[in-house]
């Protein structure tokens, strides 16, 4: 197995840590943020007739989703015989324990089964992403 290269253990280390830091403060991290005022999710509830609520769920589970696409890039990159369902699987692992740590031990934070779901979607993104660019790069050679 090739060793891998100095940018992909920096971003998996920057990555990790992020992560870690974002799921495990001890407060929700959007909480000085007035995300409702921002223009595209203004848009969101003029042009889709949807509440703030609402707007502000979907924000929330497109920022979960997008936390953990790297997650499932980089086990795709580290583990080169992973299969898309290794990344999916640790995506569900890993989030289900940050979402009991959460529980347990931060009680400012809210721990969500959909927080779960919108994660291991995220970490299938990623792997998917993976899985096409090598399909796409066989098919080229």
């Amino acid at each position: 197995m090739p060793r891998p290269s100095r940018l992909t253990v920096t971003g998996t280390a920057l990555y990790g840590t992020a992560l870690l830091l974002i799921g495990l403060w001890p407060t929700h991290v959007d909480k000085n943020i007035d995300v409702v005022a921002w223009p595209p999710v203004q848009w969101m509830m003029r042009n889709l007739d949807i509440t703030p609520l609402q707007a502000y769920d979907f924000v929330e589970i497109g920022a979960n989703v997008v936390l953990f696409a790297p997650l499932g890039l980089f086990v795709m990159v580290w583990l080169s015989r992973a299969r898309w369902f290794h990344a999916v699987g640790l995506g569900l692992v890993l989030s289900g324990a940050i979402e009991i740590v959460q529980d347990v031990a931060r009680p400012d934070r809210t721990a969500s089964w959909v927080d779960v779901l919108a994660n291991t979607a995220g970490a299938a993104l990623g792997a998917a992403f993976v899985v096409i660019w090598r399909q796409q790069r066989q098919a080229v050679v």
